[in-house]
């Protein structure tokens, strides 16, 4: 007989990637984390998509194998399995809370075949569920909620369905840190889920047929809204690791935009969020 610690059933390693995470100068190569003390390991995933972890296992006698299970020689299985959870980080981790659950890593048992987990008995090996917070210097939005009143526009000039009308400039100011590379994305207030360039008009909004487009840092190109950052709704304000504190100013114009065939008089209201990320 001897001793087991096999990965739990149905736990996946993450796919091959080329990305570098940091954990005790670790690298992601290929599926596996390499700790220069202690070999490679298979990575596995956690409920955060840039958040895994490796399974160190040994005993007091032989150096640490690797691989994701180890075997111990059955004259010394009396002294049992030593195992450590190594969290990595695959990516960006933004400023926030994160919070991980409580989760099976493995299966520890003892094994009738040297060769092959058979298992004769088991148990399962957790690690608990813990919070951990990500801190770092940010940007401070100097007008945190800020109003933009657009002049009247004449129905007759709305001549077709993607027709703009006026232009409201305003901006936003960003004081922000030192080291801080921030860039920013926009959500519809009144529909996130929204992921068009126009925003949806609020319940007070009497007209019809029309909507808002927002333009930034005088791009020809309105903003992509979005629930959530990706590379067609998100873009780079500015900073490096190096950079001194810094004020931005974001210089944005509001448009009316005709979003039917037929637009009909009367208030229009839509509000935007503005959320800043942050490496």
């Amino acid at each position: 007989m001897v001793l087991v610690l096999a990965p739990a059933q149905g736990v996946n390693k993450l796919e091959h990637s080329t990305e570098t995470c940091r954990i005790y100068g670790c690298n992601r190569d290929h599926g596996r984390g390499r700790d220069g003390a202690h070999g490679a390991y298979l990575i596995y995933p956690t409920e955060y998509e840039n958040i895994g972890y490796i399974v160190h296992t040994y005993d007091g006698y032989s150096h640490p194998l690797t691989g994701d299970h180890k075997v111990l020689d059955g004259s010394r299985a009396g002294y049992g399995i030593r195992h450590q959870v190594r969290f990595v980080f695959m990516g960006q981790m933004y400023p926030g809370t994160y919070s991980l659950s409580r989760r099976q890593i493995a299966r520890a048992g003892v094994s009738s075949n040297p060769n092959a987990y058979v298992e004769y008995v088991g148990w399962p090996v957790y690690y608990n569920a813990f919070s951990f917070t990500v801190t770092g210097n940010t940007c401070i939005i100097d007008d945190k909620t800020q109003t933009v009143h657009m002049r009247s526009a004449m129905i007759n000039s709305f001549t077709g369905v993607g027709t703009t009308v006026g232009a409201e400039s305003f901006s936003v100011n960003l004081s922000c840190g030192p080291g801080v590379t921030v860039s920013v994305a926009m959500t519809d207030a009144n529909s996130p889920s929204n992921i068009t360039q126009t925003l949806t008009l609020n319940e007070s909004s009497s007209a019809t047929g029309v909507g808002v487009q927002l333009f930034a840092n005088n791009n020809v190109t309105p903003v992509t809204y979005g629930p959530t950052p990706t590379t067609d709704n998100m873009w780079l304000v500015g900073g490096s690791n190096t950079e001194a504190a810094k004020v931005y100013n974001i210089p944005f114009v509001a448009k009316y935009i005709q979003t039917k065939d037929t637009v009909t008089v009367g208030t229009v209201n839509s509000m935007a969020t503005v959320s800043l990320y942050y490496k």
